[in-house]
């Protein structure tokens, strides 16, 4: 395997990049700016965290999907229901407190 010469690799990790280099796909072995990622994950992180690097990298992204907004409907005018609730909260806490 023929490494590319541009990207400064340490030989303290120089095994583990040839390793990560199976990983990569042939088109990307040339792409400087994604060997110059792939080596600092490697450094940061070590060989698992630099073919989790990959693997998210070439992983197709599924463009079509759906939003989906959800509308609250909260009728203005209904406020009668949020009084009588109030008035039972109030009325359940002053029970509570006359059996202490």
């Amino acid at each position: 395997m023929r490494l590319n010469t541009s990207v400064q690799i340490p030989e303290s990790i120089r095994n583990d990049f040839e390793l990560l280099l199976g990983a990569i796909p042939p088109d990307l072995r040339e792409d400087y700016e994604f060997l110059q990622s792939s080596l600092v994950y490697l450094k940061l992180g070590g060989e698992r965290l630099a073919r989790q690097f990959v693997e998210v990298t070439v992983m197709p992204f599924c463009e079509d999907f759906d939003i989906v907004r959800r509308r609250m409907e909260i009728d203005p005018s209904d406020d009668s229901d949020n009084e009588e609730e109030d008035d039972e909260e109030e009325e359940s806490e002053a029970d509570e407190t006359d059996g202490l």
